[in-house]
């Protein structure tokens, strides 16, 4: 700013929380950073934003919750009966590693991001 002239001509205004204040200084604070602006300016142009979908962990949470249901009732039918079924170990195994699969294509996308 030799001759009165700024650099960067292009004023940018957001308004923010008291919270998001916060946070913003502690990002800046736990990086070492002390000027905001230029902290603002470089996450705007190198950061990046996650959005994430959820409905694959939604699914397997659903799965794993029937699966225990079902492990559940097999157990009461053993106790009160002393029977097993094989067909129920099948089904139960079938579905242990289809959430297994599901699991480790969930985890595969998000080590992308590492």
């Amino acid at each position: 700013m030799t001759d009165g002239k700024r650099t960067r001509e292009n004023r940018i205004v957001f308004h923010a929380t008291a919270d998001e204040m916060r946070l913003i200084e502690q990002r800046m604070h736990s990086l070492g950073i002390r000027n905001r602006e230029a902290f603002l300016r470089k996450m705007a142009i190198d950061g990046y934003v996650l959005k994430l979908d959820l409905k694959g962990i939604r699914s397997l949470s659903a799965q794993i919750s029937r699966m225990s249901s079902n492990l559940n009732q097999i157990a009461k039918r053993i106790n009160s009966t002393s029977r097993l079924y094989e067909e129920e170990l099948t089904d139960i195994r079938c579905q242990q590693e289809q959430i297994s699969r599901e699991l480790r294509t969930l985890l595969a996308k998000i080590e992308k991001f590492d």
